[in-house]
């Protein structure tokens, strides 16, 4: 998941949260570590890698 960049706006009258950031709602799923690496490379976006402890 992509950390949220704007903070969320919140509407009293109708009850619900909002917001214009679209990159908080997504999450990616790869087949592999390096799938994942590669297209964050291809996307010229920064990354952090994380090993899964729970194997």
């Amino acid at each position: 998941m992509f950390e949220r960049r704007v903070p969320p706006t919140i509407d009293y009258f109708m009850g619900y949260t909002g917001g214009s950031d679209t990159l908080a709602q997504l999450e990616l799923r790869f087949p592999s570590r390096d799938a994942a690496i590669a297209y964050a490379e291809r996307q010229k976006l920064n990354y952090i890698v994380l090993d899964d402890r729970s194997r």
